[in-house]
Parts: C-alpha cells; structure tokens; sequence
C-alpha cells in the first residue's frame, strides 16, 4: 500500500482501546483513499454522480430505442440498478487486493487485519452515497417521487454492507495464497453483471 503513513505513534494519541484504533485507522484510511481517487482530477467528487448519470443516458438510449424494454421509469430503473452492483463490485474487487497492499503496513503495526476489507467497502459505501445524488437528479427529471419504500433503504443498504465485507474477507484470504482467485474474481463479476436485475428485466419484458 502506498504512502503508508499510519504508525504506532500516530494511532497511540486517538486510541484508547482496540476498538477505537480500529475506528481510527479506518478513517485515516478511507481519507486517504478518497483523496488519492480525485487528486488531480478537474471535477473531483462530481465524476460520482457523473459517471452513473453518463451510463444511464448510454443504456437508455440502447435500451429504449433499438429495443422495446417496455419498464415503466426505465432510466430511473437503471441507474438503481448500476450503482447498488457498482458499490457491490467496487468494494469486492478492492476487498480482493486489500491484504496484499497492507502487507507492509501490517509488518510496521499490529492492528486487526479486518479493517483494510472493511475500510474498502466504506469507501465504495462514500461513492455510492455520491451516486445517490444522481439518482435524486433522474427521480426529479421524470418527476418520480419517492413512496413509503424508502423506509427499507438503510435496512437493504445495510444487508448489502454486510454482505459485501463478508465476500471481501473470504476472497481477500483466498488471494494471500491464491493469486488465481485474483482473475477469477473478475470472470465471476463478468458473469455476475447478466443476472442483475436490470439485465433480466429486460430479457423478461422481450419474452
């Protein structure tokens, strides 16, 4: 991992048990993530929202024009779609990698080797939750307002979390010993992408 600059003397002042280092360290790393992400980037953090809102224009037109998908709010629809598998498939490839990048850091200071899976999905987390500024974009467009669904959000998002750190973990370990699992991974997110929903909704409304 690069710029490793989390060390025992910098943990010690903030950490009063191993819970709060944990916490800590977490922080100090998904900060460090998200400013290695848009460093040196004109529109920074907007390409959050842009990238989801550029690639629901593309599908949309795909989509809607040479076929006939036949999906009340299509573009709303989506882009729901892409973000939840992007934030699942950001974070997991991340996980994948993340003990072999904090392997030097691991050799400096003991701390819970948990956390680098963990802090991977909080920051796709920090990017998804970007990206839902650009589906409140789209709902406003086509004038869709929200229903009593929402309420269900912070439990699938959280479900989703969870799942995602567990995945990470699993493959993570696999890859220390594994680098096959390395490729294999994406093959599987490859496969993975025509069994969202947003893909069989469509093979279901050309039935």
């Amino acid at each position: 991992m690069a710029d490793n600059s989390t060390d025992t003397a910098a943990i010690q002042p903030y950490a009063k048990n191993e819970t709060e280092k944990n916490r800590f360290i977490l922080k100090q790393l998904v900060t460090k993530d998200f400013k290695l992400k848009y460093r040196r980037s004109v529109l920074g953090v907007v390409w959050s929202v842009l990238n989801p809102l550029l690639m629901m224009v593309v599908m949309s037109i795909v989509f809607s024009f040479l076929f006939s998908n036949g999906i009340e709010n299509f573009p709303l629809y989506l882009i729901l779609g892409n973000i939840t598998f992007s934030f699942m498939s950001d974070s997991t490839s991340a996980a994948l990698t993340s003990f072999l990048d904090a392997a030097p850091l691991l050799k400096k200071v003991k701390i819970s080797r948990f956390v680098f899976p963990v802090q991977k999905v909080l920051f796709a987390l920090v990017n998804f939750a970007f990206s839902l500024v650009a589906v409140a974009l789209v709902m406003l467009w086509f004038r869709v307002m929200p229903t009593w669904h929402l309420i269900w959000l912070p439990v699938c998002l959280g479900l989703l979390i969870i799942f995602c750190i567990g995945i990470g973990l699993i493959i993570g370990s696999l890859a220390v010993f594994f680098r096959d699992v390395i490729h294999l991974w994406s093959v599987i997110l490859t496969a993975w992408t025509y069994l969202t929903p947003p893909v069989l909704g469509l093979s279901a409304a050309h039935r």
